[in-house]
């Protein structure tokens, strides 16, 4: 009778140190990547913040603003001016059909969007805005709206980061540990 060969027995930990070693690359690379991603997203999209007050004019009862064809400028209030109107002139301005509302901090006061216009050809536009009264407005701003899809992008991007760079952190930290603990097994046991 014969017996078949026997399957030589591998080195206790030496499997365990081939797990860790691709966990640990593995989740290293993943890490950054997911962390680089996440960070390029957030930053790219919460730009558009920056740039709607980058491009605030501020009207002091009227103000000239330049617009290009095809731009859509909202009139910015603060909180106490809410029955304030505007009026404009230039090129071609079509009033907005449609209420655009979103709101931004700019120099630490909080403005929100009250109507506004498109521009239907390039070209400087005059905005004189005034209150309830008739009194001419002097906090009031005109920019473009605020980008919202770029808010939640920059959000989700942010979100991204930091729950992916957990998960492969952690895969990551539990490929290191696998890797020492199985070459620990594998000195041991004189592999």
């Amino acid at each position: 009778m014969s017996h078949p060969a026997a399957r030589p027995v591998p080195l206790p930990g030496k499997r365990m140190r081939a797990v860790g070693m691709l966990l640990f690359w593995l989740g290293g690379a993943l890490l950054l990547a997911v962390l680089a991603v996440g960070v390029l997203v957030a930053v790219l999209n919460f730009r558009g913040l920056g740039e709607t007050a980058d491009q605030a004019v501020r009207i002091d009862g009227s103000a000239q603003v330049h617009a290009e064809a095809g731009d859509t400028l909202l009139y910015y209030f603060p909180g106490d001016e809410a029955d304030s109107r505007c009026e404009v002139e230039g090129p071609d301005p079509q009033s907005l059909r449609t209420h655009l509302s979103s709101s931004f901090t700019f120099e630490g006061t909080q403005y929100r969007s009250q109507g506004g216009f498109h521009a239907g050809a390039s070209g400087t536009y005059t905005v004189t805005c005034t209150s309830a009264t008739g009194a001419p407005v002097q906090d009031a701003l005109v920019a473009p709206p605020v980008d919202a899809q770029g808010i939640v992008f920059g959000v989700f991007g942010t979100l991204a980061a930091v729950f992916g760079g957990l998960f492969f952190g952690a895969v990551w930290l539990v490929g290191l540990i696998l890797w020492i603990v199985g070459r620990s097994r594998l000195r041991r046991a004189g592999g």
